[in-house]
């Protein structure tokens, strides 16, 4: 699966996708955030 195709399941629901998308934002600003330099940590 490439990394642009969509998450098809037969089994999903409008709210378990948000649930997925969600953690997918969460997981990429803690990443964000830990790539962070030291130096320009938000206040």
């Amino acid at each position: 699966m490439s990394m642009h195709e969509k998450l098809v399941s037969a089994y999903s629901s409008k709210e378990n996708d948000q649930i997925i998308f969600d953690l997918a934002a969460l997981l990429r600003a803690l990443t964000r955030e830990a790539a962070r330099p030291a130096n320009t940590a938000v206040i």
